[in-house]
């Protein structure tokens, strides 16, 4: 991607993904809801957490990703502009170029009358 509009659009969808699995994890990290004892119960509820533990990193993982986006469109955006700017200077230059060398066309034509 090189454009930085369309690359802070992908920043953005990445960080709506983070926020639904933090959502995600929250919702389904823990059973403490439902009445249920014994061992079964206890390794579940493990379970559940070790699960919501991982979906937790993830969700950073991919926030880490959304902040990598958005880094690497304020880059593209900071280069595009030295270019543009490059290019100005180089136009800027041919231009004044073109009028030298015009004058001294000029100046050689007034020189032979």
């Amino acid at each position: 991607m090189d454009d930085a509009d369309q690359i802070r659009g992908a920043a953005a969808r990445v960080a709506g993904v983070a926020r639904d699995l933090r959502s995600y994890a929250r919702r389904t990290s823990s059973a403490e809801s439902v009445d249920w004892r014994g061992d079964a119960a206890a390794q579940y509820r493990k379970r559940l957490s070790d699960n919501g533990s991982r979906l937790y990193a993830l969700a950073r993982d991919t926030d880490s990703l959304a902040a990598a986006l958005r880094a690497y469109a304020r880059t593209v955006e900071r280069r595009q502009r030295a270019a543009g700017s490059a290019v100005g200077g180089i136009a800027d230059a041919v231009v004044g170029a073109a009028g030298s060398i015009g004058r001294t066309v000029i100046n050689a034509a007034e020189e032979l009358r």
